[in-house]
């Protein structure tokens, strides 16, 4: 038998912290939920709901989210390291 490691696949909600993340990235591009919202096509509503972790995106939505605030996925990924600590 060989002595394989096996590393755990991580049972965390992959959506945990990304409407804080999805926040913190808005504030530091100056950008109201109101201009996010109208620059994406998204609701007013849906980007607070987002934001609040109430409402998980589309990939869609995700992806217009992202280009709108100029955020690729490492800055994303980088954001939400932040959020979880």
């Amino acid at each position: 038998m060989h002595n394989e490691t096996v590393t755990p696949i991580s049972t965390q909600d992959p959506f945990a912290g990304l409407g804080e993340a999805l926040h913190r990235l808005r504030k530091t591009r100056g950008l109201s939920q109101t201009d996010l919202a109208s620059q994406t096509g998204l609701a007013h509503g849906q980007v607070s709901a987002i934001e609040a972790g109430k409402q998980k995106p589309s990939l869609e939505s995700l992806s217009k989210l992202m280009r709108t605030l100029g955020c690729d996925l490492d800055e994303l990924s980088s954001a939400l390291k932040s959020v979880r600590g």
